[in-house]
Order: C-alpha cells, then structure tokens, then sequence
C-alpha cells in the first residue's frame, strides 16, 4: 500500500460539509452549536472560504473545543499559484489552524492547463 492509500484509508465513512455554517439568516449561535456536535461525531470536515463566513464560525467551535478539532479538507485552487496560496492562507487562519490534511483542488485559467499539461505548477 502507497503513503497516499495509507492517508485516504483514515478518512472518516462520513465527511461534514460546513457550508450552511456559512449562512447568515440561521443564529451564529446555532451554527455553532451545530458545528461543536459535528466536532464531537468526530468525522473529516470539509469547508471553503466560499461558504460565507463558516471559516470563523468553525474558529470559534475549534477555540471552545479545541481537543477536538477535526481532520480538514479545504477547497483550494484558482488561477496561478499565488493564488492558491493565497487561498490556503485564507481559509486556515480563521480557523486557527496552521494546516490542513487534505485540500480538494478547485483549478481554473492557466493554472488549469498547466496541471492538465503536466506542467511545472
């Protein structure tokens, strides 16, 4: 078995996805209740900074619980390099986190083809 089997095998059967902890007509509160009994499920959480302000909802779930955060998937990408640092930046600081286990790539422009191409990215 690869390294890459051995990592993809501890992903939990069910993964959260945090995109309504993002939605605003629904009390932060609740989302943050919502996201703490998530936490304590103990699944892979899957989020974005595209998903509304999940990112500090989910900070603020990690700073009460903080023996339980989750393994991160982020949604990372764009169109260049820097771009896609840049995104990663975005979503882990208010998450509070200094990194993640997995980051669905999310590729797009030039950034797309050279990947595609087996490029130098």
């Amino acid at each position: 078995m690869s390294k890459n089997e051995s990592a993809l095998g501890k992903i939990s059967p069910y993964i959260y996805g945090t995109t309504r902890l993002g939605d605003g007509n629904i009390p932060r509160l609740e989302r943050i209740k919502v996201a703490l009994a998530a936490m304590d499920a103990g699944v892979w959480f899957h989020t974005s900074r595209m998903y509304g302000d999940a990112l500090e909802v989910l900070g603020e779930a990690f700073k009460e619980q903080p023996g339980k955060i989750p393994r991160l998937i982020i949604k990372i990408g764009w169109d260049s390099i820097d771009q896609l640092r840049g995104v990663i930046e975005e979503n882990l600081k208010p998450l509070g986190v200094g990194g993640t286990q997995l980051g669905q790539l999310c590729l797009g422009g030039g950034l797309a083809e050279d990947f595609a191409n087996g490029g130098a990215c």
